[in-house]
């Protein structure tokens, strides 16, 4: 099919043609250029509309919101996909979607830079509760005999003075209660494979106590 600058050239070309038909294919052209004008006019204005809609859009992944706010990480990836979308059903002039297309990529590019970031300070800071915790139970769930207390154990065999064992159950009873209210406090800012672990080895302590027949005399009495 010829375009327009082609069909233009032929007037150059073609055998000498009669003027009133020279004159009427002219005016034919003229026409089909200016409507070809327009249409590139036209093209051109809704290229640059849908190219200021998808950076309003890529402006509004909000990786540091307002106020300190800590992102919401599942909006900030439902609006990527909702431009990544937009990339493919718009039409835009190759420079244009070259350089939204490098803006956007560049944008999801920070985005999971923050989140790797913010999972690697999560996991830390659970790290060390857990550490905190298990701390607190140190003295209650030995590593050598998992699940069963040392303490509870010497309880059960009589191997601490009588007038020790009180001072001992307290001991226990509040380092347990501590470790729980910790537990409490700050499973939100934990891993579930940490949450998990503390509350088995919680479990385990109330478990060791309850084996201890020294600890069931002294809650009876």
């Amino acid at each position: 099919m010829l375009n327009l600058r082609e069909v233009s050239e032929l007037f150059k070309t073609l055998k000498p043609l009669k003027h009133e038909d020279r004159e009427r294919l002219w005016a034919r052209l003229d026409t089909l250029y200016k409507e070809d004008r327009e249409r590139g006019e036209k093209r051109r204005a809704e290229q640059e509309v849908n190219a200021s809609k998808i950076r309003w859009e890529i402006s509004q992944i909000e990786i540091y919101p307002p106020f300190l706010m800590e992102p919401n990480w599942k909006k900030v990836w439902e609006q990527i996909g909702k431009v990544s979308g937009m990339f493919k059903r718009v039409n835009l002039s190759r420079t244009e979607r070259e350089d939204l297309w490098g803006e956007f990529n560049g944008m999801v590019a920070q985005v999971k830079e923050r989140q790797n970031s913010e999972k690697s300070g999560r996991e830390n800071m659970s790290r060390e509760y857990k550490g905190c915790i298990f701390s607190k139970l140190k003295g209650i769930i030995p590593d050598n005999i998992p699940g069963i207390s040392d303490m509870a154990l010497l309880l059960t065999f009589g191997l601490t003075n009588e007038e020790d064992t009180p001072e001992l159950l307290k001991d226990l009873g509040r380092w347990l209660s501590e470790a729980s209210e910790l537990l409490s406090e700050h499973k939100k800012e934990m891993t579930n494979e940490h949450k998990q672990e503390c509350f088995q080895h919680i479990k385990e302590a109330y478990n060791g106590l309850g084996n201890s027949d020294r600890y069931n005399q002294w809650i009876a009495k």
